[in-house]
Parts: structure tokens; sequence; C-alpha cells
């Protein structure tokens, strides 16, 4: 069995990096529908976000030796706080972002740990396909998603 090294998705950190500051900068506009409440949990979905995009910068590293356990570890904090996303808050920035989240995103997460826990390389490239599509979507409607700061 290929390591996630040899089976990687084709999306680089730099591109995850890229989203991030993109979604971010949607961000900035104030809604006065959110609460103070609303903000703290959005940040779980920047939280894992960026837990995500450490585990792809991590395994695509090829000056430190990779090592399974720092990877999963990485990828279960993004799925964590994934899980702790209120659908509700994210509605508020777009209708849909609750829907793509969890069965684009989130389940990504969920495959991808899956895959390494259990060598299951169909898992994989589920996880793969399942990220890009939430890239696709996400930079279709990164201009009508509106998270205040």
């Amino acid at each position: 069995m290929r390591s996630f090294r040899d089976n990687r998705s084709g999306v680089g950190a730099g591109s995850f990096v890229l989203l991030i500051l993109v979604f971010t900068s949607a961000c900035s506009e104030q809604h006065e529908n959110w609460s103070q409440a609303d903000k703290e949990n959005i940040r779980h979905f920047f939280t894992s976000a960026e837990a995500n995009r450490a585990a792809t910068a991590y395994s695509n590293d090829p000056s430190i030796p990779f090592v399974e356990d720092e990877y999963l570890k990485l990828q279960k904090l993004a799925l964590k706080e994934a899980k702790m996303v209120n659908d509700a808050v994210m509605a508020k920035a777009h209708p849909e972002l609750p829907e793509r989240y969890r069965n684009l995103y989130q389940a990504s997460l969920e495959q991808t740990i899956l895959a390494f826990e259990n060598r299951d390389n169909a898992a994989s490239v589920k996880g793969s396909a399942l990220h890009d599509q939430w890239v696709d979507w996400y930079n279709a409607n990164r201009r009508k998603i509106r998270i205040p700061k």
C-alpha cells in the first residue's frame, strides 16, 4: 500500500492557505444578525481549516520524517472542530454552507482518517474526491459566503 505522501490529493498547502485567505477576506463584512455566541462558534470553522492545512503541510514536507500519529492527530483535531460548528450559524453565512460543509469537507476528513486507521485506499480516494468537491463548491461560492470578524 502506498503511503499518504505517495497518494496526495493534489491540493497543496499553498492552495489551501490561499483558500483560507480568500475566505477570511470575505468575512470582513459585519452582519447585525450575528450574536457574539455565533461569532465564537464560527471560529471552530477556521480552527478546523487551520488544523487540516497543517496536516496537509506536514504530509507534504519532505524535509521531515512522516509520522502517521502526528498527521492523524491534526486531522482528528480538524474533524473535532468541524463537528463543533453549528449548522444554523453556518447558514447565516450562506444557506448551502451547512450541507456542503458536512457532506463534503467534514466527510472528507472522516474518510481521510478512516483511510489511515484502516489502511483503506478506497477511503483515501473518496476523501480526496470529497475534498476536491468542497474546494470547487467553495471557490464557486466564496463571494456569497459572509462571516463577520
